[in-house]
């Protein structure tokens, strides 16, 4: 009877983990990401895509910068983002495909490498749903994190080339909600915890519209779009490294 009575004490110790593990089992790394490209409108409607360019604001809230920001697509993998700070300039950064540069008033033109050049190539994808089996060599999920009071599937994400990152996708919408990763600058390398929201449908695809980022204990930025245009021509030419 004793032995009885500790073999069932155990079983219901174990069963809460097993309940996990059973629960686990029940969604993987590639049904999380087709759900997740399934909610942003549907592999058809991303194939169509062959430009987007994104516009709004941003608001270095740590610091009390204000400025403009652009990011422009286009596939398969360029992508120019520009930001605009009154009193300070103009600061880009691209990649046409197989060059990734950067120019701003502080450090001039610079020919991006390692991490900022492994992190540019990846923002060249319009929807890495589509890619993500050819960009990173593992996936691994790791259960459900609270995202904004939100359950959210937490995905390990180690990348070909560069560091790994970590991807939460809302349990319920399977919309993208949060991202972490390690940012290389010239000035350092630093953790970057960013929140998406605010999803609109442009051209039958979801677009997150409100971008909030942690950049160490250095900066607490928010980007806002109010304009997103698709399939409109863009030339190839703005996403080249220029010349000085």
């Amino acid at each position: 009877m004793k032995t009885t009575r500790m073999i069932l004490t155990s079983a219901l110790i174990l069963l809460p983990t097993l309940l996990f593990a059973q629960g686990a089992k029940k969604i993987t790394v590639d049904q999380i990401m087709e759900k997740s490209l399934t909610a942003t409108g549907g592999r058809a409607a991303m194939l169509k895509l062959k430009t987007s360019t994104m516009k709004g604001t941003l608001n270095v809230k740590s610091s009390g910068i204000k400025g403009t920001i652009a990011i422009t697509t286009k596939s398969p993998n360029k992508v120019l983002v520009t930001s605009t700070i009154p009193g300070v300039g103009d600061s880009l950064q691209g990649f046409d495909g197989k060059v990734g540069w950067a120019k701003d008033p502080f450090s001039g033109l610079r020919k991006l490498e390692g991490g900022e050049l492994d992190e540019i190539k990846r923002q060249g994808q319009l929807s890495e749903a589509l890619t993500y089996k050819s960009v990173y060599s593992q996936i691994k999920l790791v259960g459900t994190q609270k995202v904004n009071g939100k359950d959210a599937y937490v995905l390990k994400m180690t990348p070909k080339k560069g560091k790994p990152s970590t991807s939460y996708f809302d349990t319920k919408t399977f919309l993208l909600v949060k991202q972490e990763m390690t940012a290389e600058t010239p000035q350092g390398t630093f953790p970057v915890e960013a929140f998406i929201s605010e999803y609109k449908t442009i051209d039958g695809v979801k677009f997150p519209t409100v971008m909030k980022q942690k950049i160490g204990t250095i900066a607490d930025m928010e980007m806002r779009f109010s304009e997103i245009k698709n399939n409109t021509p863009v030339d190839d030419k703005i996403f080249t490294m220029p010349a000085k």
